[in-house]
Parts: C-alpha cells; sequence; structure tokens
C-alpha cells in the first residue's frame, strides 16, 4: 500500500535539481511538449514501477483524457487502479478489497487534465531538459505535506515517458512507460472495476 500512497506523499526540492521557476514565456521545447501531448486523447502504455526498496510492478496502462485512467499490475500481484472522479480506486482482487486514495496532487491528476488545464499545469511547472528526457517537476502542499511530482518525456518523440515521486523521507518510485501506443480505441467497461 505504501508504494500507491507514495504518489500522493512525495518531496522534492528543486533547488536540488539546479531547476529555476519556468519563465513566463515557455521554451520552445516546453510548447512542442505541451503540443504533442495535447493531441495524445488515449494512450495504451507497459508500465515497470520501482520503489527505494528495489520493489518492482508491471502491467499496463490505459489513459483517456480528460479524466480517466487505469493502471493493472500483472506482475507480482494483480492491482488494478481507476481514476473514479476525484478519487483513484485500488482493487486488490485476490481479496475483493478496494481502498480510496485521492487523485489530486498526483501523477494522474497532472495528465488526465484537459487541454487547458494540462497547459496551465505544465507551464507552472519547474523545466529540467536533460540527456533523453523533458522534464515537468511541480510541488504541491498536500495532507500537511509538501509534494513533488516530476513528469518525464522522451526528447526525441516527446511521448510521456514516465513519472517519479519522492518523499520526505527519500522514498522513491519511478515509473518508466514502454511499448507506448497513442490515440487508440478502448472498450466501454475498460475503465470500471469488474468484479467476478
Amino acid at each position: 500500500m505504501r508504494f500507491w500512497l507514495s504518489i500522493i506523499s512525495v518531496v522534492l526540492s528543486a533547488s536540488l535539481w539546479g531547476a529555476s521557476a519556468t519563465p513566463q514565456q515557455p521554451s520552445p521545447a516546453q510548447e512542442a511538449v505541451i503540443k504533442a501531448f495535447k493531441r495524445v486523447k488515449t494512450l495504451k502504455a507497459k508500465f515497470r514501477q520501482v520503489d527505494s526498496s528495489g520493489k518492482t510492478k508491471i502491467g499496463t496502462l490505459y489513459l483517456s483524457r480528460p479524466g480517466k485512467l487505469k493502471m493493472e499490475v500483472e506482475k507480482p500481484l494483480r492491482e488494478i487502479l481507476i481514476v473514479k472522479g476525484k478519487w483513484i480506486a485500488h482493487h486488490i482482487p485476490e481479496n475483493d478489497e478496494v481502498t480510496h486514495i485521492p487523485l489530486e496532487n498526483t501523477p494522474a491528476d497532472m495528465i488526465l487534465k484537459g487541454d487547458e488545464g494540462l497547459e496551465n499545469t505544465l507551464l507552472a511547472s519547474f523545466f529540467l531538459p536533460t540527456e533523453g528526457h523533458l522534464s515537468f517537476v511541480k510541488t504541491f502542499e498536500t495532507e500537511g505535506h509538501q509534494v513533488t511530482v516530476s513528469l518525464f518525456f522522451d526528447s526525441k518523440t516527446l511521448l510521456l515517458a514516465g513519472w517519479e515521486v519522492e518523499d520526505a523521507q527519500g522514498y522513491r518510485t519511478q515509473v518508466t512507460l514502454s511499448k507506448i501506443q497513442e490515440n487508440v480505441t478502448f472498450y466501454e467497461d475498460t475503465f470500471r472495476i469488474l468484479t467476478p
């Protein structure tokens, strides 16, 4: 459970990254990423999630902007996360347990916004061009803790490549996307928790 809660409780001082605030006028690279991501209405990808303890989860991500996301963990144990309104429903089919986590100030919250909300969020973030990636880092205040979320975009394709979160104790969770398919069609029940 800590793995998923770390998506919410994240801290990373932007000064450690050597970042400066985003200027009023976005750079051409920022504009290119925003324009490219606005074209993505749906996305399907494989993901690999690794935390600081070395725990790895592998699965499939389904995204439909605005507002719909599903992460289906296939290994080591089947888990499903689905965005439902302002909440993330975390379902463990093995024991049919469902818990709810607030969506606000999570990576999902950042990437699920409509075009205007997405652009505003990314432009209000620190912009960090690094080798291979163009990163947007945003710090939030949630439940009395600072939360920082980093979104990574591939510098060549401009596709969303993943994200990282880190809490005040230095606990990190990183998600890396692969086999990305953009603007795919999903079945109607893709974003529902199906019970047997």
